[in-house]
């Protein structure tokens, strides 16, 4: 094997490693991290509605929390739609207009909560530790 080929391996195992941590305790972490932020930025002010959907459809939902690792790279959506109160169907996303502010709806402006917990969780070290973790479970020697 020449060293091209035992370098395309060895990036091969690692990107595979990281891919692994992406997918499991980094996803699962970031979405725990978008949960608190949601729950302080969002959820700590007094509603318009008189009940908020929360762990039951809203944005910390975890069915609401879509997440994909492709390669080296993870992506977390919030798809949590709007809050439809006339049974029609509603394809808006509530996200954006809660991080934006969007005046129409009556909202004490914009409270972002997914940029603020990428922040959070990357600066805790969780997400360096979980890399090194897969790498070490596939025989990687990280110090």
């Amino acid at each position: 094997m020449g060293v091209f080929d035992e370098y395309a391996a060895i990036r091969s195992r690692i990107e595979a490693a990281v891919e692994t941590a992406l997918a499991g305790p980094i996803a699962r972490g970031l979405k725990d991290e978008i949960k608190t932020k949601a729950r302080e930025n969002v959820y700590s002010y007094g509603p318009k509605f008189v009940s908020r959907r929360m762990e039951a459809g809203g944005l910390i939902a975890d069915g609401n929390l879509i997440s994909t690792a492709k390669g080296m790279e993870l992506t977390v959506d919030n798809v949590t739609g709007l809050q439809n109160l006339y049974g029609g169907g509603d394809s808006n996303l509530l996200p954006p207009i809660v991080e934006g502010g969007v005046a129409n709806y009556h909202m004490p402006g914009a409270r972002e909560f997914m940029e603020p917990a990428l922040k959070e969780y990357v600066a805790s070290g969780n997400a360096a530790e979980a890399i090194a973790d897969a790498l070490r479970e596939n025989g990687f020697e990280v110090v």
